[in-house]
């Protein structure tokens, strides 16, 4: 009996790329491949002299005695993989990942954190790639026998692990070397800007002080090598009485830009400091002194600061306003403006309708003012979706985004709302020429790909819209709606394995969300949706429940409870919902027609009235 001991190997897992996806397209000829697949693998660890540990579904698990020699296996194994004919002629591609370290040696094999490290480093793979911890590039360069291609690739944030892991790349002159960047979070510095404290504690210049703070996320979101911390979480402390430390470290942040500020009529006063939460210090602070109009200036010079003393490099221009894509004229303008996406953010009948008016307001004091349009247009087209499905409200959407697009045609905003508008109507192809184009002109704006997600998913393209909702979660990691949304696409797709991890990433990041914004029923319905397609039902009847209780009337939140009992299997309560929510003003029949939350439903005559009762709102 071998017991339980420690003992020190390098822990290789094997994985093979769009597997599911292989096994769709080859049918009967799969298990001829997995079986020639396994052959060569077990071939490989017999010559090499590995141990087999596990072979569950197209994957492996191996254990080597040294990492020279499962470095040496593991190139040998990718190279044979090349050199096969394949049924089909498919190109297999087969993720490697390996770590070394200790863990628990027992009568099944080997358990510990080594082994979740390891494997962690082969999802973080693509196919054709090997992936390695610093402590076996460590153990490679100690044992010096034969000399490996080593690639640092930086450090990253591996599932189940606080600290962020420093991977490396084995090369080879017979393999592949370019690849995307891991498929992981990088480990990159984190910010969180605070809103600036209101020294002469003003109401009036909350929404004010709360576009400052919204800028300057903007803003630093778009450096390369900076990650920021989501408005919603930083918004979450304003008035605390917690110091910035205390702050920081519930943030998760390296670095808290915070201060305090006076308005007063067209001159205000500014004291900023940048925080550095890990070691306990100021790393900048300044005193501006400046009249309203040169307020951009200042926010620019804060970016440049952040960035700088973040060790990130800093370009000017970076800042949004200071671009091409935005035009400000006048200071009165972008106060209404500031007001009006505010209020927008609340996502209300009455927060929408106010902030129409503050869009509007602005376009009368400058008519040029090509952002204040597309926030009108966004105004519409909420409005269209969820309140009011006249034809004159899509129109105006349409209408507003046009005249941002020519007042302004590098702003990437106002291509987005264009999009938006265009899919109101049903107009795919305009729509999607628009998100091409916002995402061309912005790379780095999240609500490009989010809507062209949305748009794809409405419209039954559900494998471009799993694509779309990841890309926007690269853009904003801390976002729990695209990883649900892409979710729910993989798994109609066929990706089961894939939409259970990205679901499972997606309730924890909502977990952590609730801690800091409890009352925020989004992410209670979209938490609750993940959690009945995991089936965790009790939990999932808990946060909708929690859900309801605040929003009882809100269309889209009712529409989501329609999904989340249709999962459930609870048919009666979840028909009773999407009523409801139609009821309620909800007019986006694409869902209806498209989610496969709600496939169980569709043949049943309560949902065909449904539909005919959307019919007859969106012809009216």
């Amino acid at each position: 009996m071998i017991g339980q001991t420690r003992k020190k190997r390098t822990f290789v897992f094997t994985d093979i790329q769009d597997s599911t996806f292989l096994a769709g397209k080859l049918e009967n000829e799969y298990s001829e491949l997995i079986s020639r697949y396994r052959g060569l693998i077990r071939d490989n660890i017999e010559k090499y002299g590995g141990q087999e540990i596990d072979s569950a579904g197209d994957g492996f698990f191996i254990v080597y005695n040294s990492a020279q020699q499962a470095a040496g296996a593991t190139i040998d194994i990718l190279r044979k993989i090349g050199i096969t004919v394949w049924p089909a002629k498919v190109d297999l591609r087969v993720r490697i990942g390996m770590h070394t370290g200790e863990a628990m040696q027992t009568e099944s094999g080997y358990t510990g954190l080594a082994v979740h490290k390891a494997a962690r480093i082969c999802d973080a793979a693509h196919g054709g790639q090997i992936l390695m911890s610093t402590d076996t590039a460590g153990a490679l360069k100690q044992e010096e026998k034969k000399q490996f291609l080593l690639k640092n690739l930086g450090k990253y944030h591996l599932k189940g692990f606080e600290t962020p892991v420093e991977i490396f790349q084995l090369n080879s002159e017979e393999l592949k070397d370019k690849f995307p960047a891991p498929r992981a979070v990088p480990a990159l510095p984190v910010v969180a800007v605070l809103p600036f404290r209101d020294e002469l504690n003003k109401p009036e210049n909350a929404y004010f002080f709360d576009g400052i703070s919204t800028d300057m996320i903007q803003s630093l979101s778009r450096i390369t090598g900076l990650r920021v911390v989501a408005r919603a979480a930083s918004s979450a402390f304003q008035g605390s009485d917690e110091s910035v430390l205390e702050i920081g470290h519930k943030l998760n942040a390296n670095a808290i830009l915070h201060g305090t500020m006076k308005k007063e009529d067209n001159h205000i006063s500014l004291h900023a400091v940048l925080t550095d939460i890990d070691q306990e210090k100021t790393r900048w602070e300044k005193e501006f002194e400046a009249e309203m109009d040169e307020l951009f200036r200042i926010e620019e010079e804060m970016v440049r600061q952040t960035a700088t003393h973040l060790g990130t490099q800093y370009r000017a221009g970076t800042h949004m306003k200071k671009g091409p894509q935005f035009r400000i004229q006048n200071i009165e303008a972008y106060d209404y403006y500031l007001k009006g996406r505010r209020f927008y953010y609340q996502f209300s009948q009455q927060s929408i309708l106010f902030a129409l008016q503050m869009f509007q307001k602005s376009i009368q004091i400058d008519p040029d003012f090509a952002l204040a349009y597309a926030g009108a247009a966004n105004c519409y087209s909420y409005l269209y979706m969820y309140e009011d499905p006249g034809v004159s409200n899509r129109e105006a959407a349409e209408q507003f985004s046009l005249k941002a697009i020519e007042l302004s045609p590098s702003l990437a905003e106002a291509h987005t709302c264009r999009g938006v508008a265009l899919s109101l109507s049903r107009n795919y192809a305009g729509a999607e020429e628009c998100f091409e184009k916002a995402i061309a002109l912005d790379p780095k704006l999240f609500e490009a790909y989010y809507h062209y997600a949305r748009m794809s998913f409405a419209s039954g393209n559900l494998q471009k819209a799993a694509g779309l909702f990841r890309d926007a979660n690269r853009v904003r990691p801390e976002d729990y709606q695209s990883l649900l949304l892409a979710a729910q696409c993989f798994e109609k797709t066929g990706f089961d394995a894939r939409a259970r991890e990205v679901r499972e990433d997606g309730v924890e990041i909502v977990e952590q969300h609730l801690k800091l914004n409890p009352g925020d029923t989004r992410a209670l319905y979209m938490g609750a949706n993940g959690q009945a397609a995991l089936g965790n039902s009790m939990m999932a009847i808990q946060w909708l429940q929690r859900a309801l209780f605040l929003e009882p009337d809100d269309p889209m939140l009712l529409y989501n409870a329609g999904c989340i009992y249709a999962l459930m299997g609870m048919e009666e309560e979840a028909l009773a919902s999407l009523d409801r929510s139609v009821d309620e003003g909800l007019t986006q029949k694409e869902w209806f027609e498209h989610d496969p939350d709600l496939n169980g439903l569709r043949n049943t005559d309560r949902f065909q009235k449904i539909l005919k009762k959307l019919d007859k709102l969106t012809q009216s």
